[in-house]
């Protein structure tokens, strides 16, 4: 969830909170897939299941990526920017691995814009870019 603006007819505008990945729901895997791929299909909204390249299984995201993509998209860090993964991918940066404060442990790409300092990560096709102090990342070979 993230904060936004959102603008009344009256003028008015106040932060609310919405979802950052409006479009995807993420299902905790309890059942096998044949039951959950059965589940799926008694579904009466359109929707589609994101699978592995070249093969029927559905994608699977690891425990630990998906604690990093909530620790990621905390509402409470101000000057988050979402993007897409394409959009993250091409921003430039130098590979890092955070090692103080709330991400340590997270590697991602430090990206510069003017004279502050950005972590980019990606996951599951989702980027996320928020400001870090440059100190907080060490260098990784890549």
């Amino acid at each position: 969830m993230t904060y936004v603006e959102r603008h009344s007819r009256g003028g008015k505008s106040r932060r609310v909170l919405v979802p950052v990945v409006h479009n995807m729901v993420f299902v905790r895997k309890d059942e096998s897939q044949k039951a959950m791929l059965r589940l799926f299909g008694e579904c009466t909204v359109p929707l589609y299941i994101i699978r592995r390249e070249g093969t029927a299984d559905c994608y699977e995201i690891p425990d630990t990526q998906m604690t990093e993509f909530r620790a990621l998209c905390d509402p409470g860090f101000d000057g988050t920017v979402f993007m897409t993964g394409e959009e993250a991918e091409a921003k430039p940066g130098k590979p890092v691995r955070v090692v103080h404060g709330p991400f340590a442990g997270m590697t991602g790409k430090l990206h510069r814009i003017k004279n502050n300092f950005y972590f980019i990560k990606t996951l599951v096709g989702v980027g996320v870019m928020l400001r870090i102090s440059r100190w907080y990342c060490q260098p990784i070979a890549e």
